[in-house]
């Protein structure tokens, strides 16, 4: 009786269930959804504020690109987010160091996206980031309506991880190999494209998987979906703006690297997030999961 569907005619079910044969109550989940996005707001409106100082204050980009500690201090920065996602994992239920661990994790990357934005065209910058609200947006809308109906974007997962990594061996391939300004544009629409499918991917988990122990590692993923596509947007932006231009500027190729390096950098971190058996994960799971099933077995005994 009680494993049974919340219905539209269920006077106890409140508001109407998210998805088809829902078994959970509509209210928890909404509330969960509502905290989920207002975390994933704040490290939007800190990755702004952020990256705002670092464009404004023409002496901090300035020391990060002509000086070898600002560029030793940029790779720190890149490294940071990596160094932090174990502990984050193993902390992601214990509050506040879960909040902690996740503002570093947040502070880190606003400032590597506000250091690819410092040496960009300012038509760029606002073109990426109308393009990603509007994405960003339409696909929440369009995920939402489509789960109410019953369509299900679970079978997504092994063809975007799929997609992933040869998305990462293509950028590993650009480092080495420089193929030129096609293969530049290329790679940002397909990164574009195939984090458009991770942000439908994670809003149906938001739905109708993640426990509402996981708000942060549920915030956690949505905020890179979203970072990785504008960093996607403003690659292909600022390849085309040189092309535009017809020139080789120094700003412009600063620009160019710092948001390749960045996007590239943020790409294989999502990476690492997403692989179920990731070796950077694989220990700290273990250690959580080994930890909690001893303290289980211990109330068991008692």
């Amino acid at each position: 009786m009680w494993n049974q569907a919340f219905r539209k005619s269920d006077p106890e079910a409140g508001l109407r269930p998210l998805y088809p044969m829902m078994l959970e109550s509509p209210e928890l989940r909404w509330s969960f959804i509502r905290k989920i996005y207002a975390i994933v707001a704040i490290q939007l409106v800190a990755t702004i504020a952020v990256g705002a100082v670092v464009v404004s204050v023409r002496p901090v980009a300035n020391f990060f690109v002509s000086t070898g500690a600002g560029l030793a201090l940029y790779i720190v920065l890149i490294i940071t987010p990596f160094i932090v996602l174990c502990p984050l994992y193993y902390y992601h239920q214990k509050h506040p160091v879960n909040y902690l661990l996740l503002g570093i994790f947040t502070i880190s990357l606003a400032f590597v996206v506000g250091l690819t934005c410092a040496f960009t065209s300012g038509k760029v910058i606002l073109e990426s980031v109308i393009l990603t609200a509007v994405v960003v947006i339409g696909l929440t809308l369009y995920t939402f309506w489509a789960a109410r109906r019953g369509q299900d974007f679970n079978f997504l997962g092994p063809f975007l991880f799929g997609a992933l990594l040869v998305l990462i061996v293509f950028g590993l391939i650009q480092v080495f190999f420089p193929l030129g300004k096609i293969s530049v544009m290329i790679y940002g629409c397909l990164a574009s494209i195939i984090f458009c499918g991770y942000i439908v991917y994670d809003t149906d988990n938001l739905i109708k998987r993640y426990s509402y122990d996981e708000y942060i590692w549920a915030a956690v993923s949505l905020y890179l979906d979203i970072i990785n596509l504008f960093l996607a947007l403003l690659t292909e932006g600022t390849e085309k703006h040189r092309k535009w231009e017809g020139r080789q500027s120094c700003p412009s190729k600063i620009a160019l690297d710092l948001v390749s390096g960045a996007g590239r950098g943020l790409t294989l971190l999502f990476f690492c997030l997403s692989v179920p058996s990731s070796p950077l994960l694989g220990i700290t799971r273990q250690c959580y999961y080994g930890k909690s099933s001893k303290r289980n077995k211990v109330r068991s005994v008692e």
